[in-house]
């Protein structure tokens, strides 16, 4: 999960990776980059809280569907060499 952002006073800012209510992390340097490993299977509203030093918040939500891994089937391929 990446965020862009930047506080336009220059200030510093905090920026909060939500599933839900479930806070995933808290960052406070750039790049705001958050790899979330082993993200359950379903639908995850993952919100994002960016936080500058004076307070002022602002929060965007995306909703992110996690679809099952599927096992690959292999099929064996046949060669057929001839000798001369």
């Amino acid at each position: 999960i990446a965020v862009n952002a930047t506080d336009p006073e220059g200030g510093s800012l905090t920026v909060e990776i939500y599933d839900g209510t479930t806070l995933l992390t808290t960052l406070t340097n750039a790049p705001y980059v958050y790899t979330y490993e082993n993200p359950s299977v379903g639908t995850h509203n993952i919100i994002i809280k960016v936080r500058d030093s004076e307070g002022n918040e602002v929060t965007q939500t995306q909703s992110v569907t996690v679809l099952p891994i599927s096992t690959p089937t292999l099929q064996a391929n046949t060669l057929q060499v001839t000798y001369y």
